[in-house]
């Protein structure tokens, strides 16, 4: 039996692109600091990469007008915010 499985999100739009591209910078992020190599001090690389797909994502959700997209990556964006704050302000 062979189906054919056809996408509904854009595909080599802009979108596609930023989410393909901060995709990637989420994972390494998680690679790189503590919740993968664990590497100590490098705990500010995770949340900044954290925090940049998080606002890619958003982005993207935005343009996709998918709300729940926006709604959790909003709220992440807060939180990973208030991580940044906390790793630089003390």
């Amino acid at each position: 039996m062979n189906r054919q499985y056809n996408s509904i999100t854009p595909k080599y739009d802009i979108t596609w692109y930023v989410k393909w591209i901060v995709s990637i910078i989420l994972l390494f992020g998680l690679a790189i600091g503590p919740r993968g190599a664990g590497i100590v001090g490098w705990e500010w690389v995770d949340v900044v990469c954290s925090w940049i797909g998080a606002a890619g994502w958003w982005w993207v959700g935005y343009k996709w007008n998918d709300r729940a997209m926006q709604l959790v990556n909003g709220v992440f964006l807060f939180v990973l915010t208030g991580g940044l704050l906390r790793l630089w302000v003390g």
